[in-house]
């Protein structure tokens, strides 16, 4: 700032010098009167200066708000996805398991296992994406996104395991669901939903102060 105006300084400068050397007086209240035009004018391109540097403050912070946002959205779409499938494979398997006839349940058990699986595996890019982005906030968002996708690996794990079991229980022709794998399956899907809520949670607070902290800058 002090580079930018030494010119306009050096002209008052200049203007000030002979002031002192002028004997008559109309002479003198004309170079004072350019003189305190030049000072005017300082501190109006000074002003001028100091609000074009405010507006592009503001313009950053309004950039750097906007581009966080579209990062956080990114998970928080990725989150309802799982929270979403995680709905409507209840639903699913609530009705399945209804079903009278055990061997037709099975069936449509393995068939809805074996979707499960294929969806929530073919989210691994978008699990590394969620990861990389939790990275440029807060650790606990970070912390609370690594326990999901532990989770979830568990909640894969013991379906692969499940499916296994079913294959093996069709191909035999012994067919049985035990309570205690719908069971087992039902505690780990619930560990899921939960730490995808907390996700979420997270998320929306996140927002909460970073467009409180981003609007106060001035």
């Amino acid at each position: 700032m002090i580079y930018g105006s030494l010119p306009i300084l050096l002209v008052i400068l200049g203007i000030m010098y002979p002031i002192s050397r002028f004997d008559d007086l109309s002479s003198s209240l004309v170079a004072w009167g350019t003189l305190m035009l030049a000072i005017a004018t300082f501190t109006l391109v000074q002003h001028s200066r100091e609000q074009e540097k405010q507006r592009r403050r503001s313009e950053l912070a309004k950039e750097e708000r906007d581009k966080n946002e579209k990062l956080l959205n990114e998970i928080v779409d990725w989150a309802t996805v799982i929270s979403s499938w995680r709905l409507e494979y209840r639903r699913i398997f609530t009705e399945v398991v209804k079903i009278p006839d055990t061997k037709e349940s099975i069936r449509f058990v393995y068939a809805h296992i074996l979707e499960v699986e294929s969806n929530f595996e073919g989210l691994e890019g978008r699990n590394i994406y969620a990861c990389a982005i939790a990275e440029k906030f807060e650790q606990s968002l970070q912390m609370l996104i690594s326990d999901m996708l532990q989770n979830m690996s568990e909640y894969l794990k013991f379906l692969k395991k499940w499916s296994s079991s079913l294959s093996e229980e069709i191909s035999k022709g012994s067919l049985q669901l035990r309570d205690g794998d719908v069971k087992e399956a039902d505690r780990l899907a619930n560990k899921l939903d939960l730490s995808t809520a907390k996700i979420l949670e997270k998320v929306a607070e996140i927002k909460c102060k970073h467009l409180s902290t981003t609007s106060n800058v001035s």
